[in-house]
């Protein structure tokens, strides 16, 4: 598997960013066995396996519209995205993730998801700018944060044994 840049104009990727709100839940967990629980559950059921391929088939039409700068599709198709990881185990999301996901998505949201491999740890949404505010306030036990996206990339800034 390789990776391959997204090529937009940077209007779009700056539009993107401005409509990105990211909250810190609070909640830690153990991604290594959450993995290992939707690998389980992927290479023992069919129906699992179809549902990554739609994931997989989501995340090409991801890239697909923000090369054609059109940044309308995107909260639809990662709110999608959502709702298929969460179908693939019960462990990808909780009840309180449930309900700030609802909590966003009522008060303006078009789309999020949980970054990473679920259960806790950071929950984006992307909205309209004029709508954060609101989300903000309906999430009001959650830490918003900060962010900017790294224009090259992730990168390890912190490791601890």
């Amino acid at each position: 598997m390789s990776i391959e840049p997204i090529i937009c104009k940077r209007e779009t990727l700056q539009q993107l960013q401005e409509n990105t709100l990211v909250f810190y839940t609070g909640i830690t967990r153990s991604a290594s066995a959450l993995l290992k629980t939707q690998r389980e559950v992927v290479a023992s059921e069919k129906a699992k396996q179809k549902v990554l391929r739609s994931m997989v088939e989501l995340a090409h039409q991801l890239k697909a519209e923000l090369q054609k700068n059109n940044l309308r599709a995107f909260g639809e198709i990662i709110h999608e995205n959502w709702e298929l990881k969460r179908s693939l185990t019960s462990a990808v999301s909780t009840t309180a993730i449930d309900d700030w996901y609802s909590a966003g998505r009522k008060a303006g949201a078009i789309g999020g998801k949980l970054l990473g491999a679920g259960s806790g740890g950071f929950l984006m949404f992307y909205a309209p700018k004029e709508r954060h505010d609101a989300i903000t306030r309906a999430l009001k036990g959650l830490r918003r944060m900060d962010f900017q996206f790294e224009p090259q990339g992730s990168k390890i800034i912190f490791v601890h044994d």
